[in-house]
């Protein structure tokens, strides 16, 4: 069985602006992985 779907979409423009906290909640595991990275290696 073969199905075929062609879907087209309006391009749609989104605006997001995260807030301090949730861009510390993804900076604080990019920040601990490099530093057991360093702490590794020196």
């Amino acid at each position: 069985m073969d199905i075929k779907i062609n879907l087209r979409s309006p391009e749609a423009k989104i605006r997001y602006k995260p807030s301090v906290m949730q861009e510390l909640k993804w900076a604080w595991p990019q920040y601990l992985s490099l530093l057991l990275i360093f702490y590794w290696i020196f």
